[in-house]
């Protein structure tokens, strides 16, 4: 196989590749031993007669453009490996020339990933964020339990009241209670918060050529998760465009930004993972997925937390949190 590589934009790849003979021959093969399988031959039994027998059988048009494609394939496959280009959408394929079976030339034109020059993440510093709960929190959710408190419409708070809601003697208990509880919600959010932050921060200072590919795939998820909220409101998709005076296009647009900056920021993350070598153990897989079965006591839950992709998101999402861990130790560390 010979490549030829030609840069067309920071995110544009344009592969021109050839086949060599071993490779078409080898590839032909295949394709017939493939097509055999329900080739039938008179004397021998399906899939038993010799290839030179099985060809004769089978029809040109439909060998040439299985081989066509098998082929193609196969060489994309291979030049990808052999250039370390990493794709963010399908290839366009232009057949070049093709003389059945000694021949095979054609360009494959695909979106990558551009290069990523990462800032020197190591010595950018964040200081953590730490929650607080106000006074006005707890009597924010003493209210809410009140309201939905039965007996009375508005029941007084005292020991009385709060030996309702739980194993509480006295309310002082139960507020020293809802207060523990909010400051680990208010913190949990607060870490998420800071590590949005630092990954934008170290993100800006970081150069990435952000395929338009990947920026679309975001979009779709923005407006996707938009339009389930909407509806969720009571109001059609059209409607709110209207609220917001745009039209489909117009909006999606307006999500462009955001969605630039979400995808820099996820490749900027797996860019720092494979400098850092951030790696998830199986055990460490298993474990996850132990702990998610045991939030769902459904079978059919369970089950689908072993199929092969969802054990790959979730393999995705441990390794984005062992990683965003050692940036969080990086920028909270004392200078």
């Amino acid at each position: 196989m010979q490549v030829k590589r030609e840069q067309l934009s920071p995110t544009t790849i344009k592969l021109s590749i050839s086949a060599d003979k071993p490779f078409l021959d080898a590839a032909k093969q295949a394709v017939v031993g493939k097509l055999a399988q329900g080739a039938k031959v008179p004397g021998f039994r399906p899939g038993k007669a010799p290839a030179n027998l099985v060809e004769k059988q089978l029809d040109p048009a439909a060998l040439q453009s299985e081989f066509i494609d098998q082929a193609i394939n196969q060489l994309y496959i291979g030049a990808i490996e052999q250039e370390k280009l990493r794709p963010a959408a399908a290839p366009q394929i232009a057949l070049s020339k093709f003389v059945p079976y000694s021949t095979l030339e054609f360009t494959a034109e695909v979106e990558v990933v551009g290069d990523v020059k990462l800032a020197d993440y190591t010595k950018i510093r964040l200081a953590p964020k730490k929650a607080e709960v106000t006074a006005k929190d707890v009597a924010a959710v003493l209210d809410n339990l009140r309201q939905r408190a039965e007996g009375e419409a508005k029941p007084k708070l005292d020991d009385a009241f709060a030996s309702t809601i739980g194993p509480f003697k006295t309310l002082a208990e139960l507020k020293a209670d809802i207060r523990k509880q909010l400051k680990a919600e208010k913190q949990q959010e607060a870490n998420r918060a800071y590590e949005n932050e630092l990954l934008q921060k170290i993100a800006d200072k970081s150069t990435v050529a952000v395929p338009k590919a990947l920026v679309d795939e975001e979009i779709n998820r923005i407006e996707d998760e938009d339009k389930r909220n909407t509806a969720y409101r009571g109001q059609t998709w059209q409607e709110h465009l209207d609220a917001e005076g745009v039209d489909a296009e117009g909006h999606r647009e307006k999500q462009r930004p955001a969605a630039e900056l979400r995808v820099k920021a996820g490749l900027v993350l797996g860019e720092i993972a494979d400098q850092e070598k951030v790696t998830v153990t199986p055990e460490e897989l298993d474990l996850r997925i132990q702990l998610l079965k045991g939030q769902y006591p459904d079978p059919a839950m369970q089950a689908e937390l072993d199929k092969p992709e969802n054990r790959r998101d979730i393999m995705s999402r441990l390794l984005t949190e062992k990683t965003l861990a050692k940036l969080v130790r990086y920028a909270s560390a004392k200078a």
